[in-house]
């Protein structure tokens, strides 16, 4: 208000005034500064004019909000579909910029592209810088899980059993992502129904677990599911049957085995080792050349000339059944190749036959008089060498060799108990 002019106080921006804007009696602030208003008063013939007043205030910086403009995956998994994350925010024109949190596991970010190697928490900081009119925007987080991709079935499990209990013992998977734990099945029916959960043996991370308080001469047969975060697999192929037994039972009724005993299986113990393993403690070997039926052992290759089958390059001892499996899983080749002829064999009831690993064809070899029916030429084994060639032992000379996938070879079963 002014005097008695009756004049209107009119107002203006000061010369040192910043951050403001004035029209008529409204001051806006497009900018962070000082506001300064000059008030004036005119005079007319009775009045002077009005001391010029002041009014003075500080505009501050604005804020700014930063908002995600794309939704957290709700699927990512490793390896798979990269996520562009985008966001939008504050008006000082700086832009939104990514970063992962310290915190941040299995992703990776180049510009806001996000990759997803590994499995974890991927964790991504969404900044946006200010200015001298807006300050730099609360920090926002948008996290999600990467998962794993999920694993294949198990492999190789084999069934050992003493007095009331058997032990399962099965290897890791060879196909999809990793494990991190276990869960058993066990059936007294048969190797294809009546499965129900092993108690004690459910989201273990061993790759062996025992069924207990078991009826000894009734035979169980056990498949095995891997889990990871991606999901739980298929269950394995049911293992051949385990049989608790009473102390002092013989070999063939899963009583302790020595090189000559007749196994579980019907076939010749030619090797045992010093103490139980993950894959079980005995080697048997199909009796003689006459079980398929033709009184020779058969011949066929290796099968899958040129392609490289993943998880069947293992040599060791024990290792042949899951060689085996990996080949019949992988390999589509036409006829009768050498994996699936040694699995097609089920002697003693025995559903996991397979051909040797190239240790095992070694330890067979010596003993191969005393098994009976071996013929003088190379025997095939399950151990891969590359994508064109396998390991094969000659039954003349001792020799091992790794030849081309189609070279013939003779095939003997063998099975672990």
């Amino acid at each position: 208000s002014g005097g008695a002019s009756g004049n209107p106080v009119t107002f203006g921006l000061d010369g040192s005034s910043t951050g403001c804007s004035l029209s008529g009696n409204t001051v806006s602030f497009p900018a962070a500064g000082t506001c300064v208003i000059n008030a004036n008063q005119a005079s007319n013939a009775n009045y002077s004019a009005a001391a010029q007043v002041q009014q003075t205030f500080t505009i501050g910086q604005g804020a700014q909000t930063i908002t995600f403009t794309t939704t957290a995956p709700t699927s990512a998994t490793v390896g798979g579909t990269a996520y562009t994350v985008a966001a939008s925010g504050g008006a000082s024109g700086n832009p939104v910029t990514f970063g992962l949190d310290g915190s941040s596991t299995g992703c990776s970010l180049s510009g806001n592209t996000v990759s997803f190697p590994a499995a974890g928490t991927c964790v991504i900081n969404a900044d946006q810088a200010g200015n001298a009119n807006y300050s730099a925007a609360t920090q926002v987080q948008q996290s999600f899980v990467v998962h794993d991709v999920p694993p294949g079935p198990p492999v190789g499990s084999s069934a050992i059993g003493d007095d009331t209990n058997v032990t399962v013992n099965w290897t890791a998977p060879v196909t999809g992502g990793a494990a991190q734990s276990y869960s058993v099945q066990m059936s007294s029916t048969s190797p294809d129904s009546g499965f129900s959960n092993v108690t004690g043996c459910t989201g273990i991370t061993a790759l062996t677990c025992t069924a207990t308080s078991l009826t000894n001469g009734t035979p169980y047969y056990f498949k095995v599911a891997a889990i990871n975060s991606g999901g739980t697999s298929v269950y394995s192929i049911a293992s051949g049957a385990g049989t608790p037994h009473a102390s002092g039972a013989s070999c063939a009724n899963g009583g302790i085995c020595v090189v000559g005993n007749t196994g579980p299986g019907g076939g010749y113990v030619f090797y045992v080792a010093g103490s139980r393993a993950w894959w079980g403690q005995y080697l048997e070997a199909a009796p003689n050349s006459n079980w398929n039926g033709t009184g020779t052992d058969p011949l066929a290759g290796w099968g899958c000339q040129g392609t490289d089958i993943s998880g069947a390059t293992d040599t060791a001892i024990g290792t042949g059944l899951a060689d085996t499996t990996a080949i019949n899983a992988g390999c589509s080749a036409p006829g009768d190749f050498a994996a699936k002829l040694a699995s097609a064999y089920n002697g003693g009831g025995k559903t996991d036959w397979c051909l040797p690993s190239k240790d095992e064809l070694a330890q067979l070899y010596p003993l191969a008089g005393s098994v009976g029916g071996f013929e003088t030429e190379n025997y095939m084994s399950s151990s891969q060498g590359d994508a064109d060639h396998a390991w094969n032992q000659s039954f003349g000379d001792g020799s091992q060799n790794d030849d081309e996938k189609d070279d013939s070879a003779h095939v003997r079963p063998i099975r672990a108990a």
